[in-house]
């Protein structure tokens, strides 16, 4: 799996979701303020990459943080806060479901034979509510989670990138 692979995974789910209007990957810290951003909006941050090598295999442990998020009213109160925390979990419990769904058990065929996946979604996902604190003017969900794939190693490729 790639970055740009995770990337339009989630790109689809969102743009397929009736209710999500923007889509934005990159790293939340560095968000780009010249980006038009359409609400509720769906964020995904590739946070780290966890990497092993254990018997032929490199074991990636992908951190991925995704947010879901929409703009307050100027005059909010908590009501407004309340019913825009409710309405953005139940949009990131559909998207989360979407993705467990059709990719946690994704299937290749290859020579005639079906296999699952390179990858697993780790069960045990952290959901926080997320209240903008610089213009406070947006809330939503951050749910951090792990994805595992499994990709083998063969040192027979490596020649022809090396020189002698």
């Amino acid at each position: 799996m790639t970055l740009s692979t995770l990337q339009a995974i989630f790109q689809e789910i969102a743009t397929k979701h009736k209710a999500i209007n923007s889509f934005y990957s990159g790293l939340a810290t560095e968000f780009n303020t010249n980006y038009e951003i359409s609400y509720p909006a769906m964020l995904v941050d590739p946070v780290s990459i966890n990497q092993s090598v254990r018997d032929g295999f490199f074991q990636n442990q992908w951190n991925i943080v995704l947010e879901i998020i929409d703009l307050l009213p100027v005059d909010r109160d908590m009501t407004d806060v309340n019913n825009t925390l409710d309405r953005t979990k139940r949009m990131l419990d559909q998207v989360l479901t979407k993705f467990v769904t059709d990719y946690n058990e994704t299937t290749v065929t290859f020579n005639n034979e079906t296999e699952k996946s390179d990858f697993v979604i780790q069960d045990g996902f952290t959901v926080l509510p997320l209240i903008d604190d610089t213009e406070k003017n947006h809330t939503g969900w951050q749910c951090s989670f792990n994805i595992v794939e499994r990709v083998r190693f063969s040192t027979c490729c490596n020649e022809d990138v090396f020189t002698s």
